[in-house]
């Protein structure tokens, strides 16, 4: 296990009390997409395949910070790989975007663009979204930011370019977060992102597959939110155990079988840390995982385990104050 790199996140915002699904994609009876809301990892979405894209979208309740996302107990349902990919957007507001035709009072105040009638797609304009599409283009610059919306009047942050008196306008504030890998496990760095709204998209999808959740996480300084962010302590290590029966034949010769699925055992070694520290992981064993399901922990190379607390040994090495060398003992969820 490498040295330094490895990252523990007790909290999946996916899973939030406050989460929902905001879309319901294509499902299986025995594997409804609601599902994904569960904290058991083995109670899953079970998408039937299609011809087209699979786009569940989260609503987390409210913004919540993430630098960490990915998939937990994702499976094919057939010997095709498909797919292979999957990408995320973001959203602060939604339904997103949204297309109003609008007049332009540039001759009143030169930020203001007021709506011609309420027959907005949506929910219609909200604080923090952008004009992104302008139809004549050019009339408010790029990036220009809702600022306040009131009866019939919506402020933004840059004066117009220009004097058209009606103009179409895009107002949305989505956010490209990008295309990620998909693997039975896994969780990816991605720069950090305040937003409510995770769109997860997978592209074509012609075969049918599983997923347990999705992954949203944040990496916090402990004691804040009792999450233990990055594990930093040499001689961590994890053991792979071979589903395997070694059978004799009645020649006496030795026979394996592969009879289930492997097994992993991690060991992390956390040593000379504070109390802070040391009951942030004795928080593991009284967490709430039905609410945020099993603790989360990369190990490198963008795995992700959801893992089990088995034992903890700690080791009092006085002083003052006191400091402490912890043994962590995980099992890993298959």
């Amino acid at each position: 296990m490498p040295t330094g790199t490895t990252k523990l996140f007790t909290h999946n915002y996916s899973l939030s009390p406050t989460a929902t699904l905001e879309f319901t994609p294509n499902e299986s009876p025995s594997g409804p997409a609601l599902n994904l809301l569960s904290p058991d990892r083995y109670a899953v979405w079970q998408c039937p395949g299609s011809l087209g894209d699979e786009s569940p979208m989260l609503d987390l309740g409210t913004n919540q910070a993430v630098d960490y996302l990915g998939l937990l107990n994702f499976r094919y349902g057939s010997e095709f790989a498909n797919p292979t990919s999957f990408i995320v957007e973001n959203y602060v507001t939604f339904p997103d975007p949204v297309v109003a035709t609008c007049t332009t009072s540039t001759s009143v105040n030169p930020n203001q663009i007021k709506r011609t009638s309420f027959s907005f797609a949506g929910a219609g304009v909200k604080v923090g979204q952008n004009i992104v599409g302008q139809v004549p283009s050019g009339i408010f610059p790029a990036n220009t930011t809702v600022l306040a919306v009131a009866t019939g009047v919506v402020t933004v942050s840059n004066n117009a370019l220009s004097t058209q008196a009606s103009a179409t306008f895009t107002f949305t504030d989505k956010n490209d977060v990008g295309s990620f890998s998909v693997r039975h496990d896994c969780a990816y760095p991605i720069v950090r992102s305040t937003r409510r709204y995770w769109r997860f998209i997978f592209s074509a999808v012609f075969n049918p597959f599983s997923l347990g959740n999705f992954f949203l996480g944040r990496l916090v300084t402990v004691p804040a939110n009792n999450d233990l962010g990055i594990v930093w302590s040499p001689g961590s290590t994890e053991r792979r155990i071979p589903a395997i029966n070694q059978l004799l034949t009645a020649g006496g010769n030795q026979h394996a079988v592969r009879y289930g699925i492997d097994r992993r055992e991690l060991n992390i070694q956390l040593n000379a840390v504070n109390q802070a520290k040391l009951d942030a992981v004795e928080d593991l064993y009284d967490m709430r995982q039905d609410l945020y399901g099993p603790p989360v922990i990369l190990t490198g190379w963008d795995v992700a385990y959801q893992v089990q607390p088995r034992d903890l040994v700690t080791v009092n090495r006085w002083g003052n104050p006191d400091l402490y060398d912890i043994a962590l003992n995980l099992d890993v969820m298959p």
